[in-house]
């Protein structure tokens, strides 16, 4: 998964240069991993009071508007996250894993946000559904809803209050 970090990111909050490990002999290299993987290890499994290293928790946002948005209207702006270079090196060898299980749980009628599952699979469904309907000469209702605006209308405040509760700043 190192290898696969591109070498061309800006480091972290860290100040941490993952191209300072890529540069590093093989066995230099899969010593930092191992101890990298054992501080994860023993923070998701062996000890319960172990905790991961505070910088690996903190992410600085930034909003940015979207262009050709109004850049006064909140829910028309994106976040930006800049972490530790250690955390998103992290993250990208979990996400597999993360993947997998999620995949499990999630029904197979969820559209979009997952890897292979386009947002324009439903609209190729209904317009099937819509054809043999026709051609059987039978009532099809169909709903949409349309989400989105849907996070426009959160309470800011709160949603903030609980990334702050929960280690983001």
């Amino acid at each position: 998964s190192l290898d696969n970090q591109p070498s061309s990111k800006a480091s972290g909050i860290d100040g941490f240069q993952i191209e300072a490990i890529k540069q590093l002999p093989k066995e230099l290299r899969d010593v930092f991993i191992y101890c990298l993987m054992d501080v994860v290890n023993e923070v998701t499994q062996n000890d319960a009071n172990a905790e991961l290293p505070r910088e690996w928790l903190i992410v600085a946002l930034a909003m940015f508007y979207k262009p050709g948005e109004d850049p006064y209207i909140l829910g028309k702006r994106r976040p930006i996250g800049l972490a530790s270079r250690m955390r998103v090196w992290l993250e990208s060898c979990l996400k597999p894993a993360l993947t997998w299980a999620t995949d499990k749980f999630v029904g197979v009628c969820q559209f979009g946000f997952r890897k292979g599952v386009s947002v324009h699979q439903p609209t190729v469904i209904i317009s099937t559904l819509i054809q043999a309907a026709h051609a059987q000469q039978k009532d099809l209702y169909v709903i949409y809803v349309d989400f989105a605006d849907a996070y426009t209308t959160l309470e800011h405040d709160l949603l903030w209050r609980i990334l702050a509760h929960s280690g983001v700043h």
